[in-house]
């Protein structure tokens, strides 16, 4: 099971993906308080939640608070944000059931903004995406993954499966692709 990630962590990688940050090409970015209160939503974090984590944050030196509507995030955050997204989750393969965790959903247009939370809630969980709206890990805490549907009222469209590959199936590569 991957190691779950601090509130502050998320928080920290949830700034670089609002702003569309590429962390090899930028050295610092500004991020306005409209975007930030969006990411909070995003989240699904209590307003205490967010505003110790942001303090965690700025007292780490992760990021820097401009003035009350802006924040500068440093290039101590972008090389943690980096060393974050290039390490790969190892998945334990003899804990693994055979059994591969399905996520689908189809969440309403009107809905964006919880659908992008929750598609990249699941891949920060270790999900790769097979379609469109279809996801698939070896190991999931559908417990927590169940509240953040429940969270973001997205629980009518969203569905969790656990299925094991056909005889007639290969699924070597995905497999491989989880180091299993």
């Amino acid at each position: 099971m991957p190691k779950k990630l601090s509130i502050a962590t998320k928080l920290l990688l949830g700034l670089a993906e609002m702003a569309e940050v590429s962390a090899d090409h930028l050295d610092a970015f500004l991020l306005s308080a409209g975007s930030a209160r969006l990411l909070q939503k995003n989240l699904s974090l209590l307003d205490t939640q967010y505003h110790s984590s942001l303090q965690g944050l700025e007292k780490h030196g992760y990021i820097q608070k401009i003035n009350k509507n802006q924040f500068l995030i440093s290039p101590k955050a972008l090389r943690k944000i980096r060393e974050i997204k290039n390490k790969k989750i190892k998945w334990d393969k003899k804990k693994w059931n055979g059994m591969w965790i399905i996520v689908a959903f189809d969440i309403p247009e009107p809905q964006k903004n919880e659908r992008d939370a929750f598609r990249w809630a699941i891949k920060r969980e270790g999900f790769i995406r097979l379609q469109n709206s279809v996801f698939i890990a070896p190991f999931a805490d559908l417990e927590e993954l169940s509240r953040l549907r429940v969270d973001l009222r997205i629980e009518e469209y969203v569905t969790f499966f656990q299925a094991k590959s056909c005889e007639t199936e290969d699924d070597s590569k995905l497999k491989k692709r989880f180091g299993l």
